[in-house]
């Protein structure tokens, strides 16, 4: 009940009555389950008075403490939040030092800490840091953040150099990924499609497939990447993005027909929402201004869904934009 109460005083911005409800709940129920959230919460508070001493004073034992729990991670985050903006990096990173000694193969604390080396000036600590760390797990995350790190840095060919040297240590889907990025990053648009192309692997796996057609309708290779999306529609039938970029490639292909074809594919989709797919189909030709088709697809939504309202302002824009 306190907790309650006091959410909702914080809710009407009443901070001074909801701290005192917070309060109460830590002193007298310490042991609560609610009592963690409320430390949290009592941080939150300090900050929005602009006590930030009191607020990292109320969050260091919650980030300090044993178990990982949901709320000591919620604490963690704040405090870092908090550090950073006070430009207390020290401090910051004698907390994620010892936290990541602790649990070296923590990504989130692992990306935390390379954060504030960086904002440290030190660089060099975050690389060695990171590149570690994408060894032991190739995770996508980690990547990127060495790649924006690499591309501030002009150190781009010195990564990529580096996963050379490594790949075998990586699947080859993931080498394959970090590597076109890499190439896509120094402007070698042309080498990474080879690289891809030349990959038996890219054939059956999505994401790669994805990246290669993106690149090949960057630079107008548009019946080579109306090709790669049908096999991602083979593969992956159920995601719309794809199948808006096959209809894409169609309508540059003169193709206006065979890409409505294709989008109203989607409503044969069982388990998913009707609504959802409907708007699919006219988000799509809106965006292409087929408004014939908008209005028939208009029609058959209303009745399919029983709702004779539906789409009335999409309907009244196109209706304006035909003159009618």
């Amino acid at each position: 009940i306190l907790y309650n109460q006091a959410m909702n005083e914080y809710g009407l911005r009443h901070l001074g009555p909801a701290r005192q409800h917070l309060e109460q709940l830590v002193k007298e129920s310490p042991a609560h389950p609610l009592a963690r959230r409320a430390v949290i919460d009592l941080a939150r508070i300090s900050l929005d008075q602009r006590e930030f001493d009191k607020a990292v004073d109320r969050l260091l034992p919650l980030a300090d403490s044993e178990g990982a729990d949901y709320e000591r991670k919620a604490a963690r985050d704040l405090l870092l939040k908090t550090l950073g903006e006070l430009q207390r990096f020290k401090q910051a990173l004698d907390l994620l030092e010892k936290w990541h000694a602790k649990q070296p193969g923590d990504i989130d604390l692992s990306r935390q800490l390379a954060s504030f080396y960086l904002q440290s000036g030190k660089a060099d600590e975050a690389r060695v840091l990171l590149e570690g760390l994408l060894e032991r797990t190739a995770n996508r995350e980690i990547f990127s953040d060495l790649l924006q790190l690499a591309i501030k840095s002009g150190q781009v060919e010195a990564l990529l150099n580096t996963i050379e040297s490594r790949r075998v240590r990586y699947r080859n889907l993931d080498y394959l990924d970090f590597a076109s990025d890499c190439l896509l990053a120094l402007k070698q648009e042309g080498k990474a499609i080879d690289l891809l192309r030349q990959a038996p692997e890219t054939q059956n796996f999505v994401p790669l497939l994805s990246k290669l057609g993106r690149m090949e309708l960057s630079r107008n290779g548009i019946d080579e990447a109306q090709r790669l999306y049908r096999r991602i529609l083979e593969l992956a039938p159920e995601v719309l993005e794809y199948r808006k970029s096959l209809g894409r490639c169609l309508i540059l292909q003169k193709k206006e027909q065979e890409a409505v074809e294709v989008w109203r594919e989607a409503l044969k989709k069982t388990g998913a929402s009707r609504l959802e797919l409907y708007q699919f189909l006219i988000d799509s030709l809106l965006e292409h201004k087929m408004y014939d088709e908008c209005l028939k697809a208009f029609q058959e939504a209303r009745v399919g869904l029983g709702n004779p309202g539906l789409f009335a302002e999409e309907r009244a824009g196109v209706l304006m934009a035909v003159n009618r």
